[in-house]
């Protein structure tokens, strides 16, 4: 029923792409616009200016201290995915039945320590 189905579709969809592939191709342009007429601005008279009566007083600002929240006592620890500890376990037995985070079942300790940061291997 599945494969009819899909034959059935795929065909379809051919017989559709033919038909669209078919037709003819119709170029849109755009509707033409007439430019405005242009008209001249009406008359205006000048703005007429007052003189001030009193000179402006200006006030000086006064420094506002914003409110801040009182500090939080929450600490924040971030440990990797899956590692109960930020520290690296130093465990080259190769008896061990456990294996370090990352690694799959069969690699358990890697055999150099690179630290990017400094820059440095450790064996």
């Amino acid at each position: 029923m599945f494969k009819k189905m899909q034959f059935v579709i795929s065909i379809l969809f051919v017989v559709a792409m033919v038909l669209s592939a078919c037709t003819q191709a119709t170029q849109t342009t755009a509707p033409v616009t007439e430019a405005p007429a242009v008209t001249e601005p009406p008359a205006t008279k000048a703005p007429v200016v007052e003189e001030p009566t009193t000179a402006p007083v200006v006030e000086e600002p006064t420094a506002v201290m914003p409110e801040v929240p009182p500090l939080s006592d929450i600490v924040l620890k971030v440990t990797p995915a899956g590692g109960s500890t930020t520290t690296y376990t130093y465990n080259f037995n190769p008896f061990s039945t456990t294996y370090l985070f990352p690694t799959i079942n069969g690699i358990y300790e890697p055999m150099m320590i690179i630290n990017h940061v400094k820059g440095e291997i450790l064996p």
